[in-house]
């Protein structure tokens, strides 16, 4: 007993000198990465629409300084090395991609006549790749470029979107930026930092206009959001079969204020479900509530009763009023419309918990609640606390998400990344 014991505390040791070895290595990395100078100048094909910055290296080190010294969960260790363990000697593996570990990640993501391209772009440390990879990609004599979205059969074509660029400095790193361009300008970006008790995120958006506008009164899980173009759904809608197609003016949509409270399975067959939310949706023109009602239900297919302002689903409701001739209101909790008037016309407040909060589930939600990834979101969002949003100056806002008392950013994401294996 006393040996197996030791045995055990050995192969513990083990996987922490193993882990510490891989931290000292990332640490000296990190010293020489963050002696460089802070700005930095990024080159990007004149039809960006959006670039990420990941620094993973730093996140990585975080990740891994956490689990070895903070959490020290044996599951996630043991987890983590069986991972390296079981992995067949034919298996692809990152390192024959001949890329710089240590380099950030970047993915761009491009249009080009009304084609989008997202194409990841990691710095290299030798030409070609070992071993086969299904994903397309090109190369010159410092990087390497995966596309990974848009025509992949025509790689030459993206490859020669490259070649027309312009720059953009990055004047201070986070762990995840965002940035959004249109005509090689910014228009607004998005700063990510985690920390061991808070996710961080750093909104800065040139466009929001500072004019009144209407807003739903917050509750439940509150986002407020303008949309200068619309809503892009369209082509993404038609990618899922089992949605119809049907034709609605998401891209006239110029601002939506929502409250949102879960999602309820009702108890008939009429429908299998109904979100619990409350819309306030802006248009960029007139907008007819009873017409656009009307036009959906000829385009579905259904005859669902309408009482005044209200649709009968089964058991359950639609609410639908017109606030004026370019905003409607539809909710399923309610048939009024509590409104605000504010100048900050980007909002986030309330409970993440909603968004995976199911009522009535019952067989129906069976397979979403047992599902991996639902059950470490869930995890993951009931170890929040609610969101905290402040506006900092006229064009920048920041959101914080803080950690419950005896929870962790890093090891809850951990954990949520590797949902499909434990």
């Amino acid at each position: 007993m006393y040996l197996y014991f030791i045995m055990n505390k050995l192969k513990e040791i083990s996987i922490l000198v193993i882990f510490g070895l891989i931290l000292f290595s990332i640490n000296s990395i990190t010293k020489r990465k963050n002696s460089e100078k802070k700005e930095i100048t990024i080159s990007l094909p004149n039809t960006t629409i959006q670039y990420t910055r990941i620094e993973s290296v730093n996140l990585l080190k975080k990740f891994i300084y956490n689990e070895l010294f903070v959490i020290k969960e044996k599951q996630i260790i043991e987890k983590l090395k069986s991972i390296t363990e079981n992995q067949d000697s034919d298996d692809f593996s990152i390192s024959d991609l001949n890329i710089d570990l240590a380099a950030p990640i970047e993915l761009i993501n491009l249009t080009f006549k009304n084609e989008n391209y997202s194409v990841l772009r990691i710095k290299s440390v030798k030409k070609g790749i070992e071993g086969k990879l299904s994903l397309p990609y090109f190369e010159n004599e410092k990087e390497k470029f995966f596309v990974i979205e848009g025509k992949k059969d025509n790689i030459r074509f993206i490859e020669k979107l490259f070649s027309s660029t312009f720059n953009y400095t990055v004047k201070s790193k986070s762990d995840i930026s965002i940035f959004n361009f249109e005509n090689q300008k910014l228009v607004h970006s998005n700063n990510i930092t985690l920390q061991q008790k808070r996710i961080k995120i750093k909104i800065g958006n040139q466009q929001i206009s500072q004019k009144k506008q209407l807003l739903l009164k917050e509750g439940g899980l509150h986002f407020s959001l303008p949309t200068k173009e619309g809503l892009q759904l369209d082509e993404q809608l038609q990618q899922i079969p089992i949605l119809p197609r049907i034709n609605f003016p998401f891209k006239e949509i110029r601002h939506i204020s929502a409250n949102y409270h879960g999602f309820k399975f009702t108890e008939n067959d009429s429908i299998i479900g109904i979100p619990k939310i409350d819309l306030l949706i802006t248009f960029n023109q007139k907008m007819a509530v009873d017409s656009l009602i009307s036009d959906l239900m000829k385009q579905l297919n259904v005859n669902f009763s309408i009482n005044k302002n209200t649709i009968n689903l089964g058991k359950e409701q639609l609410h639908f009023l017109q606030i004026n001739p370019t905003t409607i209101f539809l909710s399923t909790q309610t048939d009024i419309a509590n409104t605000v008037v504010s100048t900050n016309s980007l909002k986030l407040s309330g409970d993440l918990t909603l968004l995976t909060k199911l009522e009535n589930a019952g067989w129906k939600g069976m397979l979403i609640e047992v599902n991996p990834i639902f059950k470490s979101t869930k995890k993951l969002f009931q170890s929040t606390k609610k969101v905290e949003f402040k506006k900092t100056d006229a064009k920048t806002y920041e959101i914080i998400i803080p950690m419950k008392e005896n929870k962790n950013v890093y090891h809850e994401l951990l954990k949520l990344a590797l949902s499909s294996t434990i």
